[in-house]
């Protein structure tokens, strides 16, 4: 179901039986069943498995996990709701922000001439286009004052949906949904800049307002906090004299090879705004020697670049006041502008190419540079190392969203397979511990090339799941029918737009058994070809069961 329908089933909902219905289930005309002349169409379906390169998660460049496999997961969906170019941008704020609306709440607002409640929203994090010259309104409701006029092909940011059938814009105004379609426009047509109106008022968050200052406390850090008081000491030393370029750092009497290791490693991966350090651990008693691979004049000019686009991812950022939102506009520039690279150096292992889209990162690039944009909208996270099951070294990052912890591992939501990485996938997008448990493993175990290991610190637990991606845009089904109705809904949405996968999660194995079973791929692959230029569907292999997302990557003529 495209983004609208999808919308509005949710919508239909909260309006109860006097809202026309938009989510009907479909028809055995829309949903090809099938048949025993089909069942020689099985060969024409892919069973296909994608791979994806984990990375060297720590500074050391001699620990035996630091070399990099090819490891199964699933190709990444690029859904209705990636924000494309405007996920691009995003400003830096300093000030810590408190989200604590979920993405999947409806919110009541009340108007400001009366307390009684006039409509009701669902925050979205959506961008879209108008279908034709149009105004924008005060309130979603028919005959409201205008606010702004658009032209046909604009760009706009839709931040909630409300029941009356608006969607609400990032100036706080609305347009009808019958205006505004996901689809972007051709390249042959000019996508126009409003003609605002007197009355209009500027959205929160633009690029004039933000800062990009870094200056977050490295004593709140929740890694730190588990430490000693002297290795406390030593993680402060590390990070004042990594600011200054200074080399020589004293160590607490008392701590041993191993604490120097440990609190190296922490200071390496969790602050990431110390690009220049070296991945080579110091060592020695008495005192360590730090290492920088760029002086302070070349950390100065990227720092500059890096700069520039923070300001623009963030400005893109605050335009949403969820914590979900937010951390979506930060997973999608990342992967939009970053490719995964077997190379291992100190540049794709760092914010430097993370965050000026250098195009090639490590995982341990990808978790620093969600680690650099949370830390400065003043969201809660963490960079987490560990192994996947093929014992490469891997890393990702914890955050807080909403209502409690969850992992977050962009590294995997870039894949790589047949369709060049060209899209989003979500499969770990704010999911629990249960989830991954089984291919993210040796949590904050640092594997030294001694045989010995180092256990960095005990990160918190995740158990929510209301901000996982799929509960939060309505993707998740508990039975085998409203999911097959799903994936004919996804299917369609994803031709229309030409894009090529389509996918949703179910609650167990036994309903992703039955989709991806023959008979559901050739019926799949039916309909697929009945509504577009399709030449094959490919069913993907999921690495992590527990993430139980249902997927078929798109193949056009």
């Amino acid at each position: 179901m495209n983004t609208k329908k999808k919308i509005s089933l949710v919508l239909a909902v909260l309006m109860c039986a006097s809202v026309l219905a938009t989510g009907c289930k479909k028809t055995d005309e829309d949903g090809p069943s099938l048949t025993d002349a089909s069942q020689a169409q099985v060969s024409e379906l892919t069973q296909m498995t994608t791979t994806e390169e984990t990375t060297t998660t720590t500074a050391a460049t001699t620990t035996e996990t630091e070399t990099e496999t090819e490891t199964e997961t699933e190709t990444e969906s690029e859904t209705e709701e990636t924000t494309e170019e405007t996920s691009e941008t995003t400003a830096e704020e300093t000030s810590a922000v408190s989200d604590t609306t979920s993405e999947t709440t409806t919110k009541a607002e009340t108007s400001s001439t009366t307390a009684k409640k006039e409509w009701n929203e669902t925050e979205i994090s959506e961008t879209m286009y108008t279908t034709q010259a149009c105004y924008s309104r005060k309130k979603p409701i028919v005959g409201a004052e205008t606010v702004s006029q658009y032209k046909k092909g604009t760009k706009v940011q839709v931040v909630a949906a409300t029941d009356t059938g608006y969607y609400k814009i990032a100036d706080g105004s609305f347009i009808h949904s019958d205006y505004l379609t996901d689809e972007k426009p051709a390249s042959t047509t000019k996508t126009t800049t409003t003609e605002t109106t007197a009355e209009t008022t500027k959205s929160d968050g633009g690029s004039s307002s933000v800062s990009t200052s870094y200056n977050i406390d490295y004593t709140t850090r929740y890694g730190y906090k588990s430490l000693t008081k002297d290795q406390q000491k030593l993680y402060g030393d590390i990070v004042k004299a990594a600011e200054n370029f200074e080399t020589t750092v004293s160590v607490p009497s008392g701590l041993l090879s191993e604490d120097i290791v440990k609190v190296y490693l922490m200071v390496y991966n969790q602050e990431p705004q110390l690009f220049w350090l070296s991945r080579d651990i110091p060592s020695g008693y008495g005192s360590i020697t730090l290492k920088y691979f760029i002086g302070k004049d070349d950390a100065a000019a990227i720092q500059k670049n890096i700069n520039s686009n923070v300001k623009s991812i963030l400005s893109t950022a605050n335009q949403y006041t969820s914590t979900f939102s937010k951390l979506k506009v930060f997973y999608d520039w990342i992967i939009k502008n970053n490719e995964f690279s077997k190379s291992e150096d100190n540049d794709t292992c760092s914010i430097i190419n993370g965050l000026t889209a250098g195009g090639n990162l490590q995982c341990i690039g990808y978790a620093k540079a969600m680690q650099y944009l949370c830390d400065l909208a003043g969201i809660e996270s963490m960079v987490i190392i560990g192994t996947n099951p093929d014992n490469a070294s891997h890393a990702w990052n914890i955050v807080y969203c909403d209502n409690g912890y969850y992992h977050l591992d962009s590294t995997w939501g870039d894949p790589i397979n047949e369709h060049n990485s060209n899209y989003i996938r979500y499969n770990w997008f704010l999911v629990p511990d249960a989830w991954i448990k089984d291919d993210h493993i040796n949590v904050n175990l640092f594997f030294r090339s001694n045989g010995t290991t180092i256990k960095l610190f005990d990160p918190p637990a995740c158990t929510k799941t209301a901000c996982n991606y799929f509960k939060a845009y309505n993707k998740e089904y508990d039975n085998v029918d409203d999911a097959v109705q799903g994936m004919y809904d996804e299917l369609a949405a994803a031709i229309k737009a030409g894009r090529n996968v389509a996918e949703i999660r179910v609650t167990s194995k036994e309903i992703w058994d039955t989709l991806h079973s023959d008979k559901y791929a050739i019926a799949f692959q039916n309909f697929a070809k009945e509504k577009g230029d399709v030449k094959k569907l490919a069913r993907q292999k999921v690495r992590s069961e527990g993430v139980l997302v249902v997927q078929y990557d798109i193949f056009y003529n």
